[in-house]
C-alpha cells in the first residue's frame, strides 16, 4: 500500500496530460500496486482480458463493482473458476485506467508492458522487483512476497479458524461447509 501512494504521487502529473503510451507504463505501475495491494494473485495479473470472456476476464457493469472472472489459473482444477469483486474504490480507479489506455493500444489485454504489447507474466514480475525496489529502497520483491504480506496481515483470522477447526475435531474445509 505504502508503493502504492507513493506512485500515486508520482504520477499526479503524468494524468493530467493528454493520454500517451509513454505515460501509460507509469499509470500501470501505479494499477497494479493499487490492484496486487487488494487482491494478492500469483502474476495472474498479466492474464487478464477485456474482451475475451473465454479467458481470466475483466466484467466491466454500467453500475456496482468490477468483477475478476477468473478461469484460468494455477489452482483452477482444484477450486474451479471463480468471481473476485474489487472494492468501490479500486473500482473507480480501474475504470479511469481502462479509459485512459483506450487508443493506445492494439490488443484487448488490460496490461501493456513499455512498448505497448501484452505484459507477459515474467515481464510483470520484473516490473514489480523493479518498482518496489525503487519506491520503497532496501530490496525489491515480487507477487509472493506480496501474497506472504497478505496472508501475515490475516493472521490472527486463520488462526480463529484454525483453532475452531481443532475444537470441533475437523478440518477448515468442513468448518466452512457448516458456514
Amino acid at each position: 500500500k505504502q508503493a502504492t501512494r507513493e506512485q500515486r504521487k508520482r504520477i499526479t502529473h503524468i494524468l493530467k496530460e493528454k493520454p500517451s503510451l509513454k505515460n501509460l507504463y507509469p499509470y500501470s505501475v501505479y494499477m497494479l500496486l493499487k490492484l496486487y495491494s487488494e487482491v494478492p494473485f500469483r502474476n495472474t495479473y498479466s492474464d487478464l482480458n477485456l474482451k475475451d470472456k473465454t479467458k481470466n476476464f475483466v466484467n466491466i457493469p454500467n453500475k456496482g463493482v468490477i468483477t475478476l472472472q477468473m478461469k484460468q489459473y494455477k489452482n483452477v482444477k482444484q477450486l474451479g473458476q471463480t468471481e473476485i469483486k474489487l472494492s468501490r474504490g479500486a473500482t473507480i480507479q480501474l475504470k479511469k485506467f481502462i479509459k485512459y489506455r483506450e487508443g493506445l493500444v492494439d490488443h484487448d489485454w488490460l496490461f501493456s508492458g513499455r512498448g505497448g504489447k501484452k505484459l507477459t507474466r515474467p515481464a510483470l514480475g520484473k516490473l514489480l522487483h523493479r518498482n518496489t525496489k525503487r519506491l520503497l529502497g532496501g530490496t525489491g520483491f515480487g507477487s509472493r512476497l506480496i501474497r506472504v504480506l497478505a496472508a501475515t496481515a490475516s493472521k490472527a483470522d486463520i488462526e480463529k479458524v484454525a483453532a475452531l477447526s481443532k475444537k470441533m475435531l475437523h478440518t477448515t474445509k468442513q468448518t466452512q461447509q457448516y458456514l
